[in-house]
């Protein structure tokens, strides 16, 4: 009786364990490392920083995911290793050289872009290595992995007082939980034999999901982007702690897509509308509360940790975290229709959705400044989460009658 009493929640047991771990490591990055990068390098330098560390999340940390969740897709544990192995490395490479090409006038000299190119490398493999705790379910080690990421940033920190150098608090971090993923998963990749051939439809699926992740990442960080060439450094910084509770729920929500796609997955029987109901019921209310979070708290933390910026943050803060909470909940759909359809759709919507933003933001940016971006974003987001839940009944519809056919 208790195993069954445990089955049945342990879905909510891995959501807990998946929150909080990556609820410590954004708390670290957001609540005591970067306040103390913006500190200690002031304002448009920081600016400047966000916006390159923004680089590494867009090419690094998509690269990751891509091979991660098409492993999870596949449910390969390690019989095709080797190719997942080779995939991720080409992708970081790419990755790497595309992160340092796109920030090399955000940053102050080639020391800076050798931390950045390192930081790069080591994000895109931690990024894939949760692949191994996520596709046995075993969200207690993946817990502790970001746990041990979160303490290796602190340790950075101490290291950063010593040398002056910021990449390095974030290359300790890294760094530290890829040695815990080697300790816990060497043994048992060793012990199970696996084919040393390149699977090019393994390479294939991940570089189309790469595509796709890309396109959803320059949008998610497209403000670091666009106001740092059209306004400044400051004016990313202003936007930067104005979206902070916001973007802190996106990222954190990326846990939550993570076991729904795990859950999702070992569903042969695909799904139904009345799960679907289920899902974006859910996603209605986690989106509504996660508003309420970001709305009363905003104010008081951004006054605490950026408080020179305070006055812009007070004028921007609900039209932009109304924004970036129609992006999660789009973003949790996504996940979904992924594993309706295919990674094409996922990468046209993304595509359509990102080039949209750029249009409109570019232009509301240019007559508004970051108050134009401002509404930009929420005229987007708002006009891709419709479409995203249309595609979403359209693919349920068409994927039940299919099996009734079959």
């Amino acid at each position: 009786m208790d195993r069954q009493i445990f089955r049945k929640y342990k879905v909510f047991i891995d959501l807990f364990y998946s929150l909080c771990a990556l609820g410590i490591m954004h708390g670290t990055l957001q609540i005591i490392v970067y306040p103390y990068l913006n500190k200690v390098w002031g304002t448009e330098e920081f600016g400047n920083i966000v916006s390159a560390l923004g680089m590494v999340t867009i090419f690094a940390v998509s690269a990751g995911l891509a091979v991660n969740n098409i492993q999870l897709k596949t449910g390969d544990k390690a019989e095709k290793l080797f190719s997942f192995l080779y995939t991720v490395s080409i992708l970081a490479v790419i990755g790497m050289i595309l992160t340092l090409l796109f920030s090399y006038r955000m940053l102050s000299g080639v020391k800076d872009l050798f931390f950045l190119g390192a930081i790069s490398l080591v994000t895109s493999y931690r990024s894939y290595g949760d692949v191994f705790y996520r596709i046995c379910l075993n969200y207690k080690r993946y817990f502790i992995y970001y746990t041990i990421l979160s303490f290796g940033y602190l340790a950075g920190l101490l290291a950063l007082k010593l040398t002056g150098e910021w990449g390095i608090v974030f290359i300790f971090g890294e760094i530290l939980a890829l040695l815990y993923l080697t300790g816990t998963q060497l043994a048992q990749i060793k012990s199970k034999p696996f084919a040393r051939s390149k699977d090019k439809e393994i390479f294939r699926s991940s570089l189309l999901l790469y595509i796709s992740l890309l396109v959803y990442y320059v949008a998610l960080n497209f403000d670091k982007i666009i106001l740092l060439y059209m306004i400044d450094g400051n004016a990313v910084t202003e936007f930067y702690a104005a979206s902070l509770m916001g973007k802190t729920f996106s990222l954190l929500i990326g846990s939550l897509n993570a076991i729904i796609l795990s859950y999702l997955v070992k569903n042969k029987n695909g799904m139904s509308f009345k799960q679907l109901y289920i899902i974006l019921v859910l996603t209605a209310v986690l989106g509504i509360g996660a508003l309420g979070i970001c709305l009363l708290f905003t104010p008081f933390i951004t006054g605490i940790l950026y408080p020179q910026v305070q006055n812009t943050v007070n004028s921007i803060y609900v039209v932009t975290n109304i924004a970036q909470v129609l992006c999660f909940m789009s973003s949790i759909l996504l996940t979904v229709l992924l594993y309706l359809s295919n990674s094409k759709l996922q990468l046209m919507v993304q595509s359509i959705f990102t080039a949209l933003l750029v249009l409109v933001s570019s232009i509301c940016v240019y007559y508004g400044g970051i108050h134009g971006y401002s509404k930009a974003t929420l005229i987007v987001y708002t006009a891709k989460l419709i479409l995203v839940i249309l595609l979403c009944f359209i693919k349920t519809k068409q994927n039940l009658a299919e099996n009734k056919m079959g």
